[in-house]
């Protein structure tokens, strides 16, 4: 495969049919189907990493694996050892649309309103199977919510199926602009409706969308208009939005009541090295698990139903560096893989948010965003606190992003010395 100019331009997202290429070789994106891969599949993955790449993996937000430092010439026997596996779709374009984000313990969770891992399968499976919608966007996505302990009422998506009960889905739309995010509730489908409710949405998105790179958020206010007509005349009213919670992640041991349902493990910038995810799936001692869900927290879960599987995978979890702890400051921060890894970067990214997430409490902040440049590809939402590499340095901002004006500029060499008061940041 020769990676031609179109490859070079961001704004899309890499896959395994289409990689990227990054400062330490190409990434290869792996989207898991129903937002699960065997344990199995990631004991493979693993050694794949270690044999064709650099032994990197990076967990993304968007509920998905990446492997890093992957050499051209070795993609055509990649691509074989995946396909043999089932996790190599048919086409690129068919590839690049299945974004879908469904909750990490759907089928598990004793607190959801519904386990809706059927309606996250056919969306997957009717985008699979329509050329035409492989014309969506690279990061158009959908979500699909079932409630319950780990709801993602606060992630974002294009479209986005909510249970209202064990029978009824709410549909809404993403609105505004880039960064705040407003949910337009068109109206409620029975469950087993929604995946075609959803997929006849984004075939009208098509339809009335000003570009090729174009998201729900940036259709006009008229085309908007005909498209939201078209699907309410087919949708059951509904007295109000749906109750939506949000909730922070929860990692280690899961309970329900007093029982365990699940276990959560992440990874410090959701960077995982090949050597302690084949620790982790060592198929000689996985208990009975027996695969691990992705978030778009940088986390992993697992189904666990008792205190000794969750002690067994604690232990194995902390022997090999995961994070169980939700309040490990290192998850309050959005970091890039940063310079070398990335040619765009301009900073060590990942030893700057080492030496500061010790003090981010004490100073105030609940979120913080260290990007290596301008782009700020690890976190498109808001952080209190967001620090961009720039000539040896990093820029400042205050509650935005990493392409807000930034307030002042802060020497390398004083990052791990921010003073005492956010004010004189």
């Amino acid at each position: 495969m020769s990676l031609t100019l179109e490859h070079q331009i961001r704004g899309w997202c890499p896959g395994a049919l289409r990689p990227m290429q990054s400062g330490d070789g190409l990434i290869v994106r792996l989207r898991p189907y129903s937002g699960a891969f065997s344990a199995a599949d990631l004991h493979l993955i693993a050694k794949i990493s270690m044999a064709y790449g650099n032994g990197l993996i990076d967990l993304t937000r968007r509920a998905n694996l990446q492997l890093r430092g992957i050499g051209e010439d070795v993609l055509p026997d990649l691509w074989h050892v995946l396909a043999d596996v089932g996790l190599l779709d048919e086409t690129a374009e068919a590839e690049s649309v299945r974004n879908v984000m469904l909750n990490p313990l759907a089928g598990i969770d004793p607190c959801e309103r519904a386990d809706l891992r059927a309606v996250a399968d056919g969306i997957e499976q009717r985008l699979a199977a329509n050329p035409a919608l492989w014309q969506l966007a690279g990061k158009f996505g959908f979500l699909i919510d079932g409630g319950g302990l780990l709801p993602l009422a606060a992630e974002r998506a294009d479209i986005r199926l909510t249970a209202i009960d064990g029978t009824r889905l709410a549909i809404g739309l993403d609105r505004q602009d880039d960064i705040d995010s407003s949910i337009d509730w068109l109206g409620a489908v029975a469950i087993e409706d929604g995946a075609a409710l959803a997929v006849r949405a984004a075939s009208l998105f098509l339809d009335h969308r000003p570009n090729a790179r174009a998201r729900m958020r940036d259709l006009t206010g008229a085309a908007y208009g005909s498209l939201r007509q078209a699907l309410t005349t087919v949708l059951e009213p509904m007295a109000s939005a749906p109750g939506e919670e949000s909730r922070p992640p929860m990692l280690g041991p899961i309970y329900s009541d007093d029982r365990i349902v699940g276990f959560g493990l992440a990874s410090a910038f959701g960077r995982i090295e090949a050597p302690a995810l084949l620790t982790l799936t060592d198929p000689t001692a996985m208990l009975g698990i027996s695969e691990f869900r992705l978030s778009p927290w940088r986390a992993l879960y697992g189904a666990v139903e008792n205190a000794d599987t969750a002690e067994a995978l604690r232990q194995r979890a902390s022997e090999t560096g995961f994070i169980l702890d939700a309040d490990d400051p290192l998850l309050a921060i959005d970091a890039c893989p940063g310079a070398p890894g990335c040619a765009s970067a301009r900073c060590d990214t990942r030893a700057a948010a080492r030496a500061i997430a010790p003090r981010l409490a004490q100073l105030g902040y609940r979120s913080c965003h260290i990007s290596g440049c301008a782009k700020g590809c690890a976190r498109s939402a808001k952080a209190d606190l967001v620090l961009i590499g720039e000539d040896g340095g990093f820029d400042v901002v205050h509650d935005g992003t990493a392409g807000d004006r930034p307030e002042r500029r802060l020497a390398a060499r004083d990052v791990s010395r921010l003073p005492a008061s956010r004010e004189t940041v």
